[in-house]
């Protein structure tokens, strides 16, 4: 993910009802530049997951996918791509829901 695709990110997170700024997505991508990733499809950001690591712990954050776009595989690359940019030592798994109580899905743990 680059500050080009902000924009759409924001849109993305919009549109899904989640209360997040530009400004949230900014500190985002400084946190976390090498865990940062979007799906652009026709120009257009359709997915996005951000790997965050503490060090100690790490945190996926900003999982989406557009709802035209799921069931493509699209959430479990940016998954995997935002699990690997994260140092294996600090990754220990805990199933969470989606903070926004009106888009929480079910999360299964393996």
């Amino acid at each position: 993910m680059t500050v080009e695709d902000l924009a759409g990110a924001l849109s993305l997170s919009t549109t899904a009802g989640w209360n997040q700024q530009l400004n949230d997505w900014r500190f985002l991508l400084r946190m976390a530049p090498a865990g940062a990733f979007a799906a652009i499809i026709d120009d257009r950001v359709v997915g996005t997951a951000i790997g965050i690591d503490y060090g100690g712990f790490a945190w996926i954050a900003m999982m989406l996918v557009d709802p035209h776009y799921r069931g493509r595989g699209l959430g479990r690359r940016l998954l995997e791509a935002a699990m690997d940019a994260v140092s294996i030592f600090s990754v220990s798994l805990l199933p969470c829901a989606d903070a926004n109580a009106s888009s929480a899905v079910p999360v299964v743990s393996g």
